[in-house]
């Protein structure tokens, strides 16, 4: 009776240890999947801003970087000029509008978050002028000017 009752004993014992380590293994596999996601977001991420940067240097070799005029720009643009981008047209692959007597283009695609009828302005940072929009104060999309 006491060696059945031992049996028994060893028996859980075992089967604990047997179930314990693999919640353990579930849970470390369930990490490792989750670090491999972040990481690939991260990598995304990245290669985003790198296509961005690249994309404005051939802008900028190809001749179609414009620059406006300091007084230009304290009268008509940045944070307090705001306005609401019309008549939006394609040309060579850019998504092109005017403003301020000046023609923007803009080849990524128009923000989830940002509506057609969002006031907008044109703001110039890190060397170059972006559409921004005062409700997402995250998000821009990089100008050119033709």
């Amino acid at each position: 009776m006491k060696t059945n009752l031992l049996k028994r004993m060893v028996v859980a014992a075992v089967l604990s240890t047997v179930w314990l380590m693999g919640t353990g293994v579930k849970a470390r596999a369930q990490g490792q999947e989750e670090h491999r996601h972040d990481k690939q977001m991260k990598r995304r991420e990245k290669e985003d801003r790198k296509e961005a940067k690249r994309h404005e240097k051939m802008e900028r070799k190809r001749g179609h970087y414009g620059r406006i005029s300091d007084d230009r720009y304290r009268a008509h643009f940045g944070r307090e000029h705001r306005f609401r981008v019309a008549h939006v047209r394609e040309v060579e692959g850019y998504q092109r509008f005017e403003y301020g007597g000046y023609n923007f283009g803009y080849a990524q695609p128009w923000p989830r978050e940002w509506r057609r009828d969002d006031d907008v302005y044109v703001e110039y940072l890190d060397g170059g002028y972006f559409l921004c929009n005062p409700r997402r104060p995250g998000i821009r999309i990089s100008l050119t000017i033709f």
